[in-house]
């Protein structure tokens, strides 16, 4: 780094061409081989990040985020609800954390009308609705585990709004 680029400006009075565009306004005008380097360094920097952006928007907009959800937790011997907003065609992740209990057995028990679903293992499933359809939709899944001694059965219900 240079000795004038820690300088106030009152040290370091800078002289301005008339040609040079206002937002380089802060450099020398006099240009240096290393002043050229850092130039083009500042320049790849602004142009990588302005690229990293653009993709982290274009992200943004592909993957629906309205689609995530917090991971249900596992309650034997109950009935669960729950909702989603998915974008036709999209996989939309339902996910069941069982803490301590093991999942034995995941059943579908009343599959999607407009949509297919498909195992996450035992511990969830992913609902795909058939592209091009907007509207409701609801399937149910089944749960059998154990904690312990203890053997039972979660069964959710979910609604589906399909954009």
């Amino acid at each position: 780094m240079h000795a004038h680029t820690l300088l106030p400006r009152s040290v370091f009075p800078l002289r301005r061409a008339a040609k040079k565009p206002s937002a380089f306004r802060h450099f020398p005008t006099t240009t240096s081989a290393a002043a050229s380097k850092h130039m083009r360094l500042a320049t790849a920097i602004v142009a990588t990040v302005t690229l990293i952006g653009l993709g982290v928007c274009w992200a943004n907009l592909a993957a629906p985020a309205e689609c995530r959800m917090a991971p249900m937790l596992l309650r034997l011997d109950a009935q669960s609800e729950t909702s989603l907003r998915a974008t036709s065609g999209v996989p939309c992740t339902v996910a069941i954390q069982t803490g301590s209990a093991t999942v034995e057995d995941l059943t579908v028990e009343k599959s999607p009308n407009y949509g297919g679903l498909v195992p996450r293992g035992r511990t969830g499933v992913v609902y795909r609705s058939m592209p091009g359809f907007k509207g409701d939709d609801d399937f149910t899944v089944a749960l059998k585990g154990r904690v312990a001694a203890h053997e039972g059965e979660m069964r959710i219900k979910a609604k589906v709004v399909v954009r």
